[in-house]
């Protein structure tokens, strides 16, 4: 009988603690959710009462061709952010912890674009990229490259590319900083004993550092992979989505949408699509990982 009271105490006492959390949790995140859902479901230009209008809107945005265009942008935003944040972050990383000079100036300066407000940066890649006066271009001219020189904020076959490495760019240095500390993290004697054997900086790198981050890597998969469909204030910045919605995300199409055309149902369906494209990748990258009990 004391057992069952002791544990029952215990049991309030934990959701004593708990409960303040899950009162944020619900306030903030689980009923905007579900705000969203239903207003997904309306016709509402944000005055009024909403107009329940059931799947109106998906049916509207799936089969509009610039949502399919800005979706696609998305997925190569996610997957050039994948390509290239996580392994750079990862080798600069690397090289920073065998780095005894200067360490904490360079870790200073790697972070130092992560810490930069997004507007801040895209409005200066917008003066880099300019086509008239951009000193990029300029760098071109100088090079005797004229022939490569063209407006990258306004031709369709670069904007999109242009508009992308500012952001991927910025955050390298937050995976830079992640994974410098999941490297300071491995036990010495591991790195030790294996320079001992005869092994260099590079195997070193391939057979111990990468399999002992396998943990920190998927979970800097699934943060990439999320700051990516979420990816908006660099391109609005610089280009506004345009020309037409070339470099557009579906970030900017949602806000477009819906605070430019008044209509946040639909603003808000693109936006529960967002939410759903997250959700199945960690779902499925959580299934690929479970044989080796990874979970993210």
């Amino acid at each position: 009988m004391y057992a069952i009271q002791t544990k029952k105490r215990n049991t309030l006492i934990s959701a004593a603690f708990i409960s303040p959390a899950m009162v944020l949790y619900l306030g903030f995140v689980i009923l905007p959710i579900a705000m969203s859902i239903y207003y997904s479901l309306t016709k509402w230009s944000g005055a009024g009462m909403p107009e329940f209008i059931g799947l109106r809107n998906f049916q509207r945005i799936f089969k509009n061709k610039d949502y399919w265009i800005c979706f696609g942008n998305t997925v190569q935003c996610i997957l050039f952010s994948l390509a290239l944040q996580l392994p750079l972050g990862l080798i600069f990383a690397y090289l920073l912890s065998r780095t005894k000079v200067f360490y904490r100036l360079f870790r200073s300066i790697y972070f130092l674009p992560a810490v930069i407000s997004p507007t801040a940066i895209g409005t200066m890649f917008l003066i880099f990229l300019n086509g008239d006066f951009g000193p990029f271009n300029l760098l071109l001219k100088n090079l005797g490259l004229h022939s490569i020189t063209r407006n990258w904020l306004s031709d369709s076959g670069t904007v999109l590319y242009a508009v992308m490495f500012p952001m991927i760019w910025q955050y390298i240095g937050h995976y830079i900083i992640i994974f410098l500390a999941g490297i300071q993290s491995i036990p010495e004697d591991i790195l030790e004993s294996a320079r001992m054997d005869g092994a260099n900086s590079f195997q070193i790198f391939l057979k111990i550092v990468i399999p002992m981050l396998k943990n920190l890597i998927g979970v800097c998969v699934v943060l990439c992979f999320t700051g990516s469909v979420k990816a908006f204030d660099q391109a609005y910045v610089m280009t506004g989505g345009g020309p037409g919605v070339k470099s557009s995300y579906l970030a900017i199409r949602m806000y477009e949408r819906a605070f430019t055309d008044n209509k946040l149902g639909e603003g808000t369906a693109i936006a529960i699509t967002m939410l759903v494209f997250s959700l199945l990748f960690t779902v499925v990258f959580n299934k690929i990982n479970k044989s080796e009990g990874l979970e993210y």
